[in-house]
């Protein structure tokens, strides 16, 4: 895992038995292969703005989370809306 100024290595260990090293998105256990991490390695999510840490990632929803704005919640909630009005749209 690649680990974030503040967090120690017990911690991010305790937080990888807690979530059975599962990415906190999508609950794969295959962490996948991102560019600057050793391979098989989940990110660390944190917030941006207070430190704080949310969970681990796969490389794909971390790069996915941090294209769509994962600081931005009002994106977030916009993109969701988006995609539910869709679907309810089509599927009744």
């Amino acid at each position: 895992m690649n680990y974030f100024a503040g967090v120690s290595r017990a911690e991010c260990q305790e937080l990888e038995r807690r979530l059975d090293n599962r990415c906190s998105i999508c609950t794969t256990s295959d962490p996948g292969i991102r560019v600057g991490l050793k391979t098989g390695e989940f990110s660390l999510d944190y917030d941006g703005v207070t430190g704080e840490v949310r969970g681990l990632l796969c490389s794909s929803c971390s790069q996915k989370f941090g294209l769509l704005g994962a600081g931005d919640h009002e994106l977030l909630q916009r993109a969701q809306d988006y995609l539910k009005t869709f679907y309810e749209a089509h599927n009744g």
